[in-house]
């Protein structure tokens, strides 16, 4: 358990940190198609390979907001042993829960 002096305001810059994480992943997921777009309009010589070219910046956002570790256990946040959940509001290991940061 975290100790008793620990305050809601010492995870304040965590939760900034994992929010813009999650800003950064939806602004490269609705990217995805103005990016195929512009790079079929390149005349790439496929037609997937525009679409999977376009969802490297969501795949490496992604993975950028998954490795945020929990400010109270150190675990990645959205990862248990068992399961996964990338839109959980608490930590998936010891359960602390994300504060809404103004």
């Amino acid at each position: 358990m975290a100790p008793e002096s620990v305050t809601v305001a010492d995870y304040e810059p965590a939760w900034r940190d994992l929010s813009r994480r999650r800003v950064l992943w939806v602004v490269a997921f609705l990217a995805i198609p103005p990016l195929t777009w512009l790079f079929d309009f390149g005349r790439v010589r496929s037609e997937v390979a525009p679409f999977f070219i376009a969802a490297i910046p969501f795949l490496a956002a992604g993975a950028w907001a998954a490795s945020f570790r929990c400010p109270r256990c150190g675990n990645r946040f959205m990862f248990h042993p068992f399961y996964r959940n990338p839109f959980t509001r608490h930590c998936l290991n010891c359960g602390l829960t994300r504060e809404k940061v103004s």
